[in-house]
């Protein structure tokens, strides 16, 4: 067994130095297999940056997954897990049929969303691998009012379980589909194995992992990684890498991290270093950077409407010089407020929805009237037009 371990202060550059690894190895090992299990959402990045990457601008023995794809690739038999709709359905269903046998939610079972919201706690509950019994058990050492209310949450989970049987699956079992079906994997058995691009992993996902291990040919995974020492070392609690720890650990692993610090410089360096890690010390940068904390975020933006008037009363700057980013769109107006406070005019940016922009009304509008210009035709027109946009 052999789990090695990239690390970085961000999870995007631990992922990039872990693919570098990987494109390294299966250009030196053509004959290898090599899969690559990231996040849904990052697997077009993960195949964008080993192309981009690749001396050849190609590979054929690196495969890219996410634990969902990777199932349907290993699975013998074909399962298809009910959608959230039907899980829903269920749900709502069986609290209907249960509603005299629950104490705390015998009124509110009937309203609208409650059985969508018992579907994600359920959802919840199973990837972090907490059975209807365990939940129960918990549920006596507690408090009467949480009591009464994880026993009616275990009595609507434990009718769940038994309603879909070993037949029925959702989508939490995927995982533990998944670790079923590794120990008689060929392909799992012959491949060389990376985990990258994960910001938090569940105990079903990190209970693959460590099959993963024990039946691949090597694992590598990334994570971010903060040490204690850094002044701003308390924003992060190194969740990921403290589960894939756990992991090795569990299997008397021993292991030696890489860590790579991401190369930044001057006042993108200073940032890093001591952006939330109050009280905050004078230090060097560039002359193009200054860090103040406020205790709320009226004071906040008084001051930077201050600074703003101060620059443009010295001569600095015009008004439309200066460019306000705001971290949430709700405090928009405490902003507004505080620059009609200084007389500065401003222009807010509003966000615009996608189904308005121009480019979707006339792809939705050409497709709408597919039949007459014929779905190839169609895709033509899409293409040259995106490109040209």
């Amino acid at each position: 067994m052999k789990m090695d371990f990239v690390l970085s202060t961000t999870t995007d550059y631990a992922m990039q130095k872990a693919l570098q690894k990987v494109l390294a190895q299966a250009e030196q090992d053509v004959f290898g297999s090599y899969i690559v299990v990231a996040p849904e959402t990052k697997t077009l990045e993960v195949e964008r940056f080993l192309l981009e990457n690749s001396k050849t601008k190609a590979f054929a023995n690196i495969y890219i997954y996410s634990f969902s794809r990777l199932l349907k690739r290993v699975q013998i038999k074909p399962v298809f897990p009910l959608s959230k709709e039907a899980g829903v359905m269920i749900v709502r269903n069986l609290v209907m049929a249960l509603s005299g046998d629950l104490t705390c939610y015998k009124k509110t079972a009937g309203t609208v969303g409650f059985a969508e919201n018992i579907y994600e706690t359920i959802q919840q509950l199973k990837s972090s691998g907490i059975s209807p019994i365990e939940l129960s058990e918990t549920a006596k050492k507690c408090p009467t009012a949480l009591k009464i209310k994880l026993e009616d949450i275990a009595l609507i989970y434990d009718a769940y379980e038994n309603y879909l049987g070993e037949e029925l699956v959702d989508p939490s079992d995927k995982l533990s589909m998944l670790e079923s079906q590794l120990e008689v994997s060929d392909k799992i058995k012959n491949s060389h194995i990376y985990v990258v691009g994960f910001d938090s992993l569940t105990a079903n996902a990190c209970s693959v992992i460590k099959g993963f291990v024990k039946n691949a040919l090597s694992v590598t995974v990334s994570a971010s990684f903060i040490h204690k020492d850094k002044k701003n070392s308390h924003i992060a609690d190194n969740e990921v890498f403290e589960h894939l720890k756990a992991v090795a650990e569990s299997l008397h692993i021993k292991y030696d991290p890489e860590f790579y610090e991401k190369p930044l410089s001057g006042d993108f360096k200073h940032i890093v270093e001591n952006l939330y890690s109050y009280p905050l010390k004078k230090e060097k940068t560039q002359g193009n950077l200054k860090l103040m904390g406020f205790p709320n975020f009226e004071t906040e933006a008084k001051k930077v409407a201050s600074l703003i008037k101060q620059d443009i009363i010295l001569g600095k700057c015009r008004y439309k010089d200066n460019c306000v980013y705001v971290a949430d769109s709700g405090i928009t107006d405490i902003i507004a407020s505080a620059f009609d406070e200084f007389e500065i005019p401003y222009f807010v940016a509003e966000p615009f929805e996608f189904e308005s922009h121009e480019l979707f009304v006339f792809i939705k509008l050409l497709f709408d009237d597919k039949k007459k210009y014929g779905s190839r035709r169609c895709f033509e027109v899409c293409k040259k037009w995106s490109y040209w946009t």
